[in-house]
């Protein structure tokens, strides 16, 4: 007789930490903060949410310009804190203060393609030099109690992919599991996500869990992610800047089968405020309304607003200006085409 197959919606175990589900929400520098981890937890389906990548270096010696990267609630939890640099001892040091302030789990940053990262030793960097990057990890796992993961890419470019060896390498080191985003350092964002390139990673390791990240854009796309490639779990980032909802919609449609009711236009534009609302209680008015320029443009595509609507937000100087370019928004000033019964960012399942 045929095995029964493993149920895709499952609890992820990370060391000694147990997830409630095996959806995570991926770090991104400039939105994953505490205003925005609320809005996805609150429609629930994370498992567990990442900060933006905080440099080791700036954690150590400049704690006071990091401090609010790490504000989080008893809402907040779990909550994973990512740190990136080249240098093992600061790792080792920052990560000691993150569990000194009580977050459950550390990641790595070791995939970020970003230059200002690369040049410095850090992220995807570290894909280069995988037996140096295991004793980094190493350093870090002998240095706190908590789980220590990793986030890398598929290597630096496609004559150099080394994730195969290097998660043998971090699981040898102690890594409590790793996730893949499945393109190269030179691809950055461009191109397809290699998914038989993660399915390689998972047969590599032994009992670590992968965890598969990248054009995971609605609740097919994540049952495609754990069937093609076997992983254990699914990282989500970008696609959660339009729909917060990705989640819920994901964590339901792996254990049923089914997508759950889409939310109402007015039920994201009410999302839209209290993001809004949790930028400024965070931040003060005049950084929130710098960091929800991005964030609100990007509901806009989930919403169906019309080109002006990104316009006026891009500019927007106070918090007055948002709100009434919000209160235009419930008016029906800014909506490209009609509502309709899905959001364009929930394609039907597949």
């Amino acid at each position: 007789m045929s095995e029964t197959p493993r149920p895709l919606a499952r609890p992820l175990v990370l060391g000694g930490l147990r997830l409630a589900s095996n959806l995570v929400l991926a770090p991104l520098a400039g939105y994953t903060d505490l205003a925005f981890r609320l809005c996805c937890r609150a429609h629930g389906g994370v498992g567990l949410a990442v900060t933006e990548v905080i440099p080791a270096a700036a954690l150590v010696r400049a704690p006071e310009r990091t401090h609010r990267f790490l504000h989080t609630s008893e809402r907040d939890r779990p909550l994973s804190v990512q740190i990136d640099g080249g240098d093992p001892a600061l790792l080792a040091e920052a990560a000691r203060r993150v569990e000194a302030a009580g977050h459950a789990a550390l990641d790595i940053n070791m995939g970020c393609p970003v230059p200002r990262l690369t040049r410095k030793g850090g992220g995807a960097r570290w894909t280069t030099t995988p037996a140096q990057a295991a004793r980094a990890v190493e350093a870090v796992v002998e240095a706190v109690s908590i789980p220590v993961t990793c986030k890398i890419r598929l290597g630096w470019d496609d004559d150099s992919i080394t994730a195969p060896a290097l998660a043998r390498a971090l699981e040898r080191a102690g890594a409590s599991a790793l996730t893949v985003h499945g393109r190269t350092r030179e691809q950055g964002f461009r191109g397809r996500v290699r998914l038989e390139r993660i399915a390689e990673v998972v047969a590599a390791v032994e009992r670590m869990p992968v965890i598969g990240n990248g054009d995971v854009r609605c609740a097919a796309d994540a049952e495609r992610m754990l069937r093609a490639t076997g992983c254990a779990g699914v990282a989500i980032g970008r696609a959660a800047l339009s729909d917060p909802w990705i989640f819920r919609d994901s964590w339901h449609y792996l254990r049923t089968g089914s997508l759950p009711p889409a939310p109402s236009f007015a039920e994201r534009l009410a999302w839209v405020r209290r993001h809004f609302a949790h930028l400024c209680e965070l931040f003060g008015e005049r950084r929130a309304v710098l960091r929800f320029r991005k964030a609100g443009c990007h509901y806009a595509r989930s919403m169906g607003l019309d080109k002006a609507y990104r316009r006026r937000m891009n500019v927007a100087r106070d918090r007055a200006e948002i709100e009434r370019i919000l209160a235009d928004v419930e008016a029906g000033r800014h909506w490209a085409r009609q509502r309709g019964e899905r959001s364009p960012t929930r394609p039907a399942p597949h």
